[in-house]
């Protein structure tokens, strides 16, 4: 399913952030996806910022010309908590299956040669998601590469890593 399949209301990024405060504030399920101009679920052109309210099925968007990376970090930070984007406070005990490590090292190579990449979390239920599981979904236009890796739990460990070097990159 396309996000613009969807029916969406259209805000603004500083609306957007309230929204999501509002959501965590009311305790209700949401997400949020960064949709890059060459990503597959988006035709617009647009960097588009998607928050989902899963819980009562309201979604909303807002498009950019470039990367709303600030509030990106805010919406992750207030979704996955603070240590989302600080990778050196992952377990010392956390081993990367064989796909993420693939992932996190074509995203290294991808942001040193400053090609974008992006990817996403897809919650079990997410719009985008038929698996009923969580998903970390990896995509790059140029050469097209997708991965993916599905978890039966949250993939904490795996989206620090992910997450840290989407915001290095240049997307």
């Amino acid at each position: 399913m396309k996000f613009w399949k969807i029916a969406q209301q259209e805000t603004t990024l500083d609306d957007i952030v309230t929204i999501a405060q509002q959501l965590v504030d009311a305790k209700k399920r949401w997400h949020f996806h960064i949709l890059t101009p060459s990503c597959k679920l988006n035709e617009s052109g647009d960097f588009v910022l998607f928050l989902e309210n899963c819980t009562d099925q309201e979604f909303y968007t807002v498009h950019a010309n470039q990367k709303p990376s600030d509030v990106g970090k805010q919406l992750v930070q207030l979704l996955h908590g603070k240590d989302v984007l600080h990778v050196e406070t992952t377990s010392a005990e956390y081993t990367p299956t064989a796909v993420m490590k693939e992932m996190i090292d074509r995203a290294k190579e991808l942001n040193s040669q400053q090609k974008p990449w992006h990817h996403h979390m897809l919650f079990p239920d997410c719009k985008f998601n038929s698996s009923g599981k969580w998903m970390l979904f990896f995509e790059c236009a140029e050469p097209s590469e997708e991965l993916s890796s599905l978890s039966e739990t949250e993939p904490t460990e795996d989206l620090k890593q992910i997450e840290t070097l989407f915001y290095q990159g240049t997307n």
